[in-house]
C-alpha cells in the first residue's frame, strides 16, 4: 500500500507539473493556486521515498529549466531589436568641426539617461507596446529590463522552492542552479555579445550600477542566490569601460601629435566634449569610485591639458594662449564644480593650473596699460607672493630715485588710470567667455593695480616727501577700492 501510494503521489505531483508547460501559463498562479496546496505530499515522499522525492524534484528542475530559459531567450531576443546605440564607435572627445559637433553637442551628456538609477524598479519593457510606439530604448534600459525580469523570476522561484519541497535555505542552492543555470548563462553570453560590440561607457557605467542594485535588492529580501551571476556582470563589464577609455585617452593624446590649431580663444568643442564625458562618468560614480577607473580619468585630464596648451602654442603671441587656457580650463573647473564634489582629485589639479595662468594674464593686462609704474615699482619693490602685496627694498636706495620721473609717473597715472581701467575691463569681458570668471579677473586687476599704486606711494613717502602729500588728495586708492567693493558686491549678488 505503501509503494502504490508513493506511486500515486510521484504520478499526480508530475501530472500537476505539466500544467505549467501550456503555452501562455502564468507559472506563479499554477505555483501559488495549485501546486502549494500539495506542497505535504512532497514531505511525506521526504520521509519515506527520498528517491522518488529526489525524481521528482528533479523533474520540476527540468521543466521548469526549459520554461524560463524559452522565456528569457524569447525576451531577450525582442528587446534586443528596440536597442537604440548612443555612442558609436567612431564618437570622439577629439573634433575640428565645431559645426558637426553643434548637431550632436550632448553625445556624451548623461542627462536624462542618469533618471534611471532613480527608477530602476519599475516595470520591464514590453515589446508590443514599444514596437507599435516605434519606441527604442537605451544599453543600460534594455539591461535593466532584462534583469527585473531575472530577479523577479529568481525571487519568486526561491520562495517557491522553498516552501513547496520543504527546504531549508541552504538546501535550495541545488535546485536554483538546476532551474535558472541555462537562463543566467544565457544572459551573460548576451551580454558579452552586446559589450564586445559598445563603444558606450556611460550606459555600462549605468549597467555597473544597476547590477549594483540588484545585488543589494537580492540581500534585502534575503535571496542569496544570484551573487556569482552579478559578480560575472562586473567582471564582464569592467575591461570594456576600461577599454574604451583608454581609446579615448590614446586619441586625445594623437590630438597633440598632430597640432591642431585653435580658431579662436574662447572655449572650443574638444573641451566640452571632455566636460561631457567626463561629468557624465564623475555622476554615476560619485557615490562609489572605483579605482582604475579614477586612475584613468586623471590619465585623460592630464592628456586634456597637454593638448589644451599644445593647442595654446600655436597663438602669436603668449598673451593669447594664456587667454585661451584660461577660457578652456575656467569651462571644465566650473562644470566640475557643479558636480558638487569639492575633493575631487582632478578638479583641484585644473584649479591650480588655473590660478597660476591667471595673474600672469593680469600681469600682461596692467604692463600694457601701466607700464611706467611697473618700471618704477618693480625697481624698487618685489612681490611678497601674498595677493600682490608688495615689499620695498632699503630706503636708502629708494632716497635716490629720480624725482621728477617719480612725479611724471604719478601724473599721468592720476590722469589716464580710470579710462584705462575701464578698457582693460573691455578687454577683460570680450576675450574671457565666462561672465563670472571676467568679473572674477577684472576684481584680481583692480587688487593688482592698487597693489602696485600703493607701492608707488610709498617709494614717493620715502624718495619725494613733498609730492607724497600731492598724490595722497588724488583718491585714486578711494576710487579704486570702491570699484573692486562694488565689483565683489555684484558677484556675490549673483551667488
Amino acid at each position: 500500500m505503501k509503494l502504490k501510494i508513493i506511486g500515486r503521489i510521484r504520478n499526480f505531483l508530475i501530472a500537476t507539473m505539466e500544467a505549467l508547460k501550456k503555452p501562455r501559463t502564468n507559472t506563479q498562479i499554477i505555483q501559488q493556486n495549485v501546486l502549494l496546496r500539495f506542497k505535504e505530499l512532497n514531505k511525506f515522499l521526504i520521509n519515506h521515498a527520498q528517491g522518488i522525492f529526489i525524481e521528482v524534484s528533479n523533474y520540476y528542475c527540468e521543466l521548469m529549466c526549459g520554461i524560463y530559459y524559452n522565456i528569457f531567450k524569447l525576451y531577450i531576443s525582442e528587446v534586443a531589436k528596440l536597442y537604440e546605440e548612443k555612442i558609436r564607435k567612431n564618437e570622439s572627445i577629439i573634433v575640428e568641426d565645431s559645426d558637426s559637433v553643434s548637431k550632436k553637442q550632448s553625445i556624451f551628456d548623461l542627462s536624462a539617461r542618469g533618471n534611471i538609477l532613480n527608477n530602476i524598479n519599475k516595470e520591464p519593457i514590453i515589446y508590443h507596446i514599444s514596437l507599435e510606439k516605434k519606441l527604442t530604448h537605451t544599453l543600460e534600459e534594455i539591461f535593466r529590463s532584462q534583469n527585473k525580469l531575472l530577479v523577479d523570476a529568481t525571487i519568486n522561484e526561491y520562495y517557491f522552492v522553498l516552501e513547496f519541497f520543504n527546504l531549508k535555505q541552504q538546501q535550495c542552492s541545488y535546485i536554483f542552479n538546476a532551474i535558472f543555470k541555462k537562463s543566467v548563462q544565457h544572459f551573460l553570453d548576451s551580454l558579452q555579445n552586446t559589450v564586445n560590440y559598445s563603444f558606450d561607457p556611460l550606459g555600462l557605467l549605468l549597467i555597473i550600477k544597476i547590477n549594483e542594485y540588484f545585488k543589494d535588492f537580492m540581500v534585502k529580501n534575503e535571496v542569496p542566490i544570484l551573487d556569482f551571476y552579478f559578480d560575472k556582470v562586473d567582471f564582464v563589464l569592467w575591461p570594456k569601460i576600461v577599454q574604451i577609455l583608454d581609446n579615448h585617452i590614446v586619441i586625445i593624446k594623437q590630438g597633440t601629435s598632430k597640432g591642431i590649431k585653435p580658431t579662436s580663444t574662447s572655449v572650443i568643442p574638444i573641451t566640452k566634449r571632455y566636460v561631457e564625458l567626463a561629468s557624465s562618468v564623475y555622476k554615476i560614480i560619485q557615490e562609489k569610485p572605483h579605482v582604475m577607473l579614477s586612475m584613468r580619468m586623471t590619465q585623460m585630464k592630464s592628456a586634456i591639458f597637454e593638448l589644451l596648451k599644445s593647442m595654446g602654442d600655436k597663438f602669436s603671441s603668449d598673451k593669447l594662449k594664456v587667454l585661451f587656457l584660461l577660457n578652456n580650463l575656467d569651462y571644465i573647473c566650473s562644470s566640475f564644480k557643479d558636480l558638487r564634489q569639492e575633493k575631487l582629485t582632478d578638479l583641484i589639479s585644473l584649479q591650480k593650473e588655473y590660478n597660476q595662468l591667471a595673474p600672469t594674464y593680469i600681469n600682461s593686462l596692467v604692463l600694457q596699460e601701466f607700464k611706467s609704474l611697473l618700471d618704477v615699482v618693480y625697481r624698487y619693490a618685489t612681490e611678497t607672493g601674498s595677493e600682490g602685496s608688495m615689499k620695498l627694498v632699503e630706503e636708502e636706495k629708494i632716497k635716490g630715485v629720480n624725482k621728477t620721473y617719480l612725479e611724471s609717473v604719478g601724473n599721468d597715472f592720476a590722469l589716464s588710470w580710470a579710462k584705462k581701467v575701464d578698457g582693460l575691463k573691455q578687454i577683460i569681458y570680450v576675450g574671457i567667455t565666462s561672465r563670472s570668471a571676467a568679473k572674477q579677473l577684472f576684481g584680481s586687476l583692480l587688487k593688482d593695480v592698487m597693489n602696485k599704486y600703493l607701492a608707488f606711494g610709498e617709494i614717493v613717502r620715502i624718495g619725494h616727501q613733498d609730492y607724497f602729500k600731492e598724490i595722497t588728495t588724488q583718491h585714486v586708492i578711494v576710487d579704486l577700492n570702491a570699484r573692486y567693493k562694488s565689483l565683489r558686491s555684484e558677484s556675490e549678488s549673483a551667488l
